[in-house]
């Protein structure tokens, strides 16, 4: 159980950090798709609110997965000592 637990937390914590260092090209990525599904024109204010809010969901999504991971990982390794 202890090392299934473990392989699960470090494949959230890789997870989140991959997330958290590509947090700005998804961010991007999904601001064009955006632009491009709105016929290729906006205000670049409009622009710039949606990559910053698609950033800020990535940048949260990669701390939540990295936080849960971390945590699993510490509890199995502390559950392991005793």
């Amino acid at each position: 159980m202890n090392r299934w637990l473990l392989t699960i937390s470090c494949v959230l914590v890789l997870g989140g950090v991959m997330l958290l260092l590509s947090t700005e090209s998804l961010g991007v990525a999904s601001a064009d798709a955006w632009l491009r599904g709105h016929g290729g024109s906006a205000a670049t204010s409009t622009y710039e609110a949606v990559m910053n809010g698609a950033m800020a969901s990535y940048r949260t999504m990669g701390a939540i997965l990295f936080s849960a991971g971390l945590l699993g990982a510490l509890q199995c390794l502390r559950g392991s000592s005793r």
